[in-house]
């Protein structure tokens, strides 16, 4: 990206931009991978050579507090830069509220596995969700009550290199839903702002700005 928080199609030497990685330290020698990047200098494939200017390294940890949830409606959008998604060895080029949805709890289910996301539930801290939430379960719910309200979105023909072509989409989307763990929703979508969506992050793709716009909890009739 650029300073101003822009994608860009391709570097321009002299410029200044910022490059964002995000890890899964229970999978990989996060301090090794760290010291790649803080090198002064970073000589890529192509020949050419990045200057390290600047390197921030931030761990990323999540508390979700599901005391106080009820059944709720939230209107919800993304910012999709180019992106792809897979379902059983198809490509779907469309900003589908299903895969977004099983993308992000996919990378959820990685991120438990270390232990580092707090579930409080009433006075009790579960670390992960074993026991309190089936994940499974909980995305299909999810899946059957979203829907797609506002669409804006271009398809893409990109350029990998080497001979390699991949479709892909960008654009803006507003979703809505019905749940009643409304906080677990917001750690999905709070997932994908740190990890982003889909096939092909390591290339770059994937990379999105999801945001809540408004929420209303629905309020039960006592008989």
């Amino acid at each position: 990206m650029d300073l101003g928080g822009r994608v860009v199609k391709g570097l321009v030497p002299g410029s200044v931009y910022r490059f964002r990685v995000s890890l899964f330290c229970n999978e990989v020698d996060c301090g090794s991978v760290v010291n790649g990047f803080t090198r002064p200098e970073v000589k890529l494939s192509s020949g050419e050579v990045l200057r390290v200017v600047r390197v921030n390294v931030n761990e990323v940890s999540f508390n979700v507090d599901q005391s106080g949830d009820s059944p709720t409606v939230i209107s919800w959008r993304v910012r999709y830069w180019p992106t792809l998604f897979t379902f059983r060895s198809h490509y779907i080029t469309w900003p589908s509220p299903a895969r977004f949805l099983a993308s992000s709890a996919q990378t959820l289910s990685r991120l438990i596995k270390g232990s580092r996301i707090n579930i409080i539930h009433g006075d009790r801290t579960l670390l992960g969700l074993a026991g309190d939430v089936d994940l499974r379960q909980f995305v299909k719910d999810l899946m059957f009550n979203t829907d797609v309200i506002r669409v804006k979105v271009r398809g893409l023909r990109l350029n990998l290199g080497n001979g390699r072509w991949a479709s892909a989409f960008s654009g803006y989307v507003e979703y809505v839903t019905y749940t009643d763990k409304p906080s677990l929703m917001k750690i999905l979508l709070n997932m994908v702002n740190a990890y982003g969506v889909g096939k092909d992050r390591a290339l770059g793709l994937g990379y999105v700005n999801a945001e809540v716009i408004k929420q209303q909890t629905i309020r039960r009739l006592n008989k």
